[in-house]
């Protein structure tokens, strides 16, 4: 992993010769989580979209997009829960 903020993680993807479009690396991804199996997870969902054909430019700002909406709806539940909610 290239780096850590307070509220995200940035790092470097390298998919292997085996995913379509053949090896490459992208550079930089910044996700607003936290944690290493969260980037691991990531990698998983970056394959699986180049698999199914989703450019490398498209798919990393859609992760990014997805898990800020589902890191939101996790501390809207938490405050919920706190709340009696």
């Amino acid at each position: 992993m290239s780096g850590r903020r307070r509220d995200r993680i940035v790092f470097n993807a390298r998919l292997g010769s085996g995913v379509r479009g053949g090896a490459r690396l992208i550079e930089d991804l910044m996700l607003p989580v936290l944690g290493h199996y969260n980037a691991l997870n990531a990698l998983a969902a970056l394959a699986v979209a180049a698999e199914a054909g989703v450019d490398d430019e498209r798919s990393a700002p859609d992760l990014a997009k997805l898990l800020r909406g589902e890191a939101a709806l996790h501390a809207c539940r938490r405050v919920a829960g706190r709340a009696g909610l």
